[in-house]
């Protein structure tokens, strides 16, 4: 009884009774094959993550560019608005939130004004226009940098809100 053959000797005895011309075929269709495997697994996902990848990259460089163009607008806006540079004249913020509220159509709103802490003031309406507050509140921001630190707001009918506003400067 003849001892059994190794595993890689088997294959490779198999390879060698096969005829020249089907070991050509076979060498040539296990190269095909491989190239092909190479394409579709390595290469081709490469291909087109890279072209993805150049147009996400394109996208946000119009984007940067867009922003750009949009910090250079917000700049000039602020330059001819004066808002840049805020000038508090050492008044203080309940000085300037009492004042504001008198120059508007707030002014008959029934309201409270009280400081809260050092450095804000809260502002309580029974009920306003909610558009009138907001254009108020607008107006604090961009003219005297105040800004909003909370904001509650209860709808009581069309168009009116009771409304509580922290406010406090903006640094």
């Amino acid at each position: 009884m003849a001892a059994p053959l190794p595993r890689i000797e088997k294959p490779m005895l198999n390879w060698n009774q096969l005829e020249p011309r089907d070991q050509r075929i076979l060498l040539i269709g296990s190269s095909v094959l491989s190239a092909i495997l190479l394409y579709f697994f390595l290469w081709q996902p490469f291909v087109t993550e890279h072209a993805r990848l150049s147009s996400q990259v394109r996208e946000q460089h119009a984007s940067y560019q867009w922003m750009l163009g949009a910090v250079k607008e917000i700049k000039a806006l602020q330059a001819q608005s004066g808002a840049a540079t805020p000038s508090h004249n050492g008044v203080s913020l309940l000085a300037v939130v009492d004042q504001s509220l008198r120059n508007t159509a707030l002014n008959s709103a029934n309201k409270r004004i009280e400081p809260s802490g050092d450095t804000q003031v809260r502002v309580d309406f029974t009920a306003v226009a909610f558009n009138d507050l907001m254009q108020w509140l607008t107006l604090l921001h961009n003219q005297h940098q105040v800004q909003i630190s909370s904001l509650n707001l209860e709808r009581l009918s069309a168009g009116q809100v009771k409304a509580s506003v922290r406010l406090e400067r903006a640094s």
